[in-house]
């Protein structure tokens, strides 16, 4: 096997893994994408149900308040 062959062989190695390190590159910011999507989509649900619940607590002591002026 001539020194040209082993170098051919090297430098098509060499070309795979370097396409195999993009590929994972760019599989790992897609789930990266995809985890950060689903993290604020999270946020927003957490988000929502403080406000709903800053509100029923805010109704229940109006509905106090409320019933305390009355006696």
């Amino acid at each position: 096997m001539s020194f040209y062959t082993l170098w051919n062989i090297a430098a098509a190695f060499g070309l795979g893994v370097l396409f195999w390190n993009l590929r994972m590159q760019y599989r790992d910011r897609e789930h990266l994408k995809e985890i950060q999507r689903l993290n604020e989509e999270h946020l927003r649900s957490i988000s929502k149900l403080r406000d709903d619940h800053l509100n029923s607590l805010n109704k229940a002591m109006e509905d106090i308040k409320s019933i305390m002026s009355k006696k």
